[in-house]
């Protein structure tokens, strides 16, 4: 008996359409908007070419991981241009052609950008970061509920 593994996504990722009944979305990129029972269904908001979203269920067989590229932008994905000034993407009127916020104000529309365009213009897709959490020694005593000076901090041999 062989075990399949189950893909490994959350919501935001995005995904590449490889099978459907209907074979209507084969190839065609989404961004997975929620996961039900474990990572067995998956539901994706598609851009039609009215600029309204429609929403498939897949199942882990429908699927791979996409590339994120200017090509495959999604309502929401943030862009740092060569200044390293943000936009977002606010809708997609059709896969290749998008309306981005205007910089730095990333809720008021600003242009009206082909993927051409966005390459052209230096654009690159912001790659999300692991947030740093800095925290003092007391606050850590605290969470840690230790007494005040009793928490030593060793400095990492590989920084």
């Amino acid at each position: 008996m062989t075990t399949t593994q189950k893909k490994q996504t959350k919501v935001g990722d995005k995904i590449r359409i490889t099978k459907e009944r209907s074979d209507k979305h084969i190839g065609e990129v989404g961004t997975v908007v929620s996961i039900v029972d474990g990572f067995t269904i998956i539901k994706v908001d598609f851009p039609t070419d009215k600029g309204f979203k429609m929403s498939s269920v897949f199942d882990d067989d429908d699927w791979e991981m996409a590339e994120n590229t200017l090509h495959t932008l999604q309502e929401g994905d943030i862009l740092i241009n060569e200044d390293d000034e943000a936009a977002k993407v606010l809708a997609v009127i059709r896969p290749g052609l998008y309306v981005l916020s205007a910089i730095y104000n990333l809720e008021h529309s600003g242009q009206i950008f082909t993927a051409k365009e966005l390459e052209d213009n230096g654009y690159t897709i912001k790659q999300e970061t692991e947030a740093v959490v800095e925290r003092t020694v007391v606050e850590l005593e605290q969470a840690l509920k230790l007494k005040p000076g009793t928490l030593r901090v060793k400095a990492d041999e590989a920084a």
